[in-house]
């Protein structure tokens, strides 16, 4: 039982008692909750707990009740009158932040009330069929509610039996109260409290990774003046937080400025690595997938995070080619994708597959699901957008790699922390030579002064390219790899030419026909002819709206920026094209056509560029396959030929 779950259920079972008012209320007992729990510490189990003992002892209480006031005693009546209860009245509202998460505590739900005989969970979640859910809610038991606040609101306000039947809820539960806020929920969290029992009837708890100003606003908001604060990550050793501190709105220690995760995951190794040019990026991203598969072969799990949606789709596509053709060490690695453009459906699917992958016991080799295609046995990869970054629980995840900068630094704690969950912070065994966990961060040109001026308290170190290929290559001529002829190179992949080839010790699976991998800078271009040039102009307008307010941040000026999306883009081959001068300066860059201006023009900045790439350096001869009913706002995945073509493939 982890610190979280200890500290709650320690409460029971005063905690779970439904609300009566026959009895005076005691000021002495448990109620209502204000809980600091890190991410990954089991506080849905935490949570739920009480939530499912409070709806059982509700039921039972109505039931006998009726039963008493009718003079009869019959088992049967007491059966119709529980089921009636079930469907008419609502047990414990859960808002989330993010639909993934309230699937994901759903389902840890359904799994705790798997011995109760038709116990039942609905979800109001957007982008899924809302006619579905409201089916649902009107044909069955609605023993727990688990929901997104803004789907939530819009049925609360467009649906009247939704509505009446929320009157009742006498149980609210926030979780992930800080994500919440910091997604502009505030308002709609207010507006769904007003459709909800009254305060008096109403129990709330509060979950918080943090206990910022904003936190313990909400909390004199919504929670009873005797709410009990319980801390189950405090930040400094013998550090205690009083009621009354929060109470007087004084600043907690640690907790304002800063995230639960930096402290939980400070074990976790973190390493950026400042790339020399954009051509390196792919080739650099291979050799730490590969490096990690290397290392925990078919228990490899990577999380790729990327900065915009466009980017996802675009990495992902890259990835699953890269998959295919047998450059990375596993040759059964999944790939698979995940960002807010994607459907409900899709979404869900992604992140089921991915969460119960790698399946490698032996009692689940010949699962119906294996046969089905759902599970996979070997590495895995999920590469994601920012919608994975807080509140997911991934579990066994080995390696989060971060492509480019996040918009916050408490996002890039997040994204550190979507690894080593649920850990101890003890240090690494000396006998150990590798973690199971790590974090990596791979910095374009422009991006390299982000850990001199950011994250200063993080423990991340300089993980140089060279570095990198050293760790890559002792890991393949490792006695315990598991895989034959990984190709490793010594020098940097901005050069073409490999230095070194180092076969890996043989497995059963690999045959004679089998040929020697090129270098990972050569299959890089050879992917080029094969890339979609309309994805690659989108995810670099996606790229420089997500840059250019980070300029000042990084120190760096827009035009450097814009000088850095272009050589991005010229990487792959394509022109990125020429923003619009009034887009530019609603950008914050100026640029002007003047003779006698000192300021650089678009054009000659585009021009610059260009030479800095030899028009023989990437012999390309782009694909441009452009679809007329495809949506500007949907991220457009590249297009390979049927046919494709490949250098020396495996």
């Amino acid at each position: 039982m982890t610190p979280v779950q200890a500290l709650v259920t320690a409460l029971l079972p005063d905690l779970a008692h439904p609300y009566d008012s026959s009895t005076p209320p005691n000021p002495d007992a448990p109620r209502d909750l204000l809980v600091r729990a890190r991410t990954g510490t089991g506080k849905t189990l935490a949570f739920l707990i009480p939530a499912v003992e409070h709806r059982i002892r509700a039921v039972e209480k109505h039931a006998e009740s009726t039963v008493r006031s009718s003079d009869l005693s019959s088992s049967i009546l007491a059966g119709r009158v529980r089921n009636s209860f079930r469907k008419r009245f609502p047990g414990a509202l859960v808002l989330s932040p993010t639909r993934e998460l309230a699937t994901q505590i759903a389902g840890v739900a359904l799994k705790l009330t798997d011995h109760h005989k038709d116990f039942q969970v609905n979800l109001f979640v957007g982008g899924a069929s809302k006619g579905r859910q409201l089916s649902q809610w009107k044909n069955g038991h609605r023993d727990i509610v688990v929901a997104t606040p803004g789907r939530l609101r819009d049925v609360l306000e467009n649906d009247s039996d939704v509505r009446e039947s929320m009157k009742s809820c006498n149980f609210l539960i926030l979780d992930e109260a800080d994500t919440l806020l910091d997604m502009g929920f505030r308002d709609d969290i207010d507006a769904i409290v007003k459709f909800l029992a009254p305060p008096r009837t109403r129990q709330t708890f509060l979950f918080s990774a943090t206990l910022s100003r904003r936190i313990r606003q909400i909390a004199t908001t919504h929670l009873s003046p005797n709410h009990q604060f319980l801390d189950a990550a405090p930040p400094v050793s013998g550090t205690d937080l009083s009621i009354d501190q929060l109470k007087d709105n004084a600043r907690v220690p640690w907790a304002v400025d800063s995230d639960d995760e930096l402290v939980t995951h400070a074990h976790v190794p973190q390493h950026y690595t400042p790339l020399p040019s954009p051509d390196a990026q792919i080739p650099a991203l291979l050799r730490l997938i590969a490096h990690d598969q290397l290392i925990h072969a078919s228990k490899s799990k990577i999380i790729v995070f990327c900065p915009t949606t466009h980017s996802t789709a675009f990495f992902s596509t890259v990835m699953r080619e890269f998959a295919a053709d047998g450059t990375l060490p596993a040759k059964n690695t999944r790939v698979f994708e995940m960002h807010s453009k994607l459907t409900q459906a899709a979404r869900q699917r992604a992140s089921r597959e991915f969460r119960e992958s790698p399946i490698t016991s032996s009692s689940q080799k010949h699962d119906w699901r294996l046969r089905k295609g759902r599970g996979s046995a070997g590495p895995t990869v999920l590469v994601t957008s920012d919608v994975s970054a807080r509140g997911v629980d991934y579990p066994h995840v080995t390696r989060v790699i971060q492509l480019g900068i996040p918009s916050s630094e408490a996002l890039y704690v997040h994204r550190v922390g979507r690894t080593g969950r649920g850990l101890s912070s003890s240090p690494l065994p000396e006998s150990q030579e590798e973690p199971p966990h790590r974090s990596d961060m791979l910095l374009l040109p422009w991006e390299a002064g982000y850990f001199s001026r950011h994250l200063q308290q993080c423990p991340v170190k300089a993980l140089p390219l060279e570095t990198l290929e050293s760790q890559v290559a002792a890991a393949a001529t490792a006695p315990s790899c598991r895989y034959s002829k990984v190709a490793i190179y010594g020098t940097s992949s901005t050069d073409g030419n490999p230095s070194s080839e180092i076969k890996a010790p043989s497995d059963d699976n690999a045959t004679s026909a089998d040929k020697q991998p090129d270098s990972l800078s050569t299959r890089f271009r050879s992917l080029l002819p094969l890339l979609d040039a309309e994805a690659i102009r989108q995810t670099a307008a996606s790229l420089l709206g997500h840059y250019l307010p980070l300029a000042g941040p990084l120190h760096v000026s827009g035009q450097k920026v814009l000088s850095g999306i272009s050589d991005w883009s010229r990487t792959f081959g394509v022109d990125m094209g020429k923003p619009s001068q009034a887009w530019l300066r609603r950008m914050g860059i100026r640029l002007e056509d003047k003779a006698d201006s000192r300021r650089t023009r678009f054009e000659d900045l585009i021009g610059s560029s260009l030479q800095k790439h030899r028009a023989d350096r990437f012999p390309v001869q782009r694909i441009d396959k452009r679809r007329k009913d495809d949506k500007k706002s949907q991220p457009r995945t590249m297009s390979f030929r049927s046919q494709r073509v490949r250098n020396n493939s495996v």
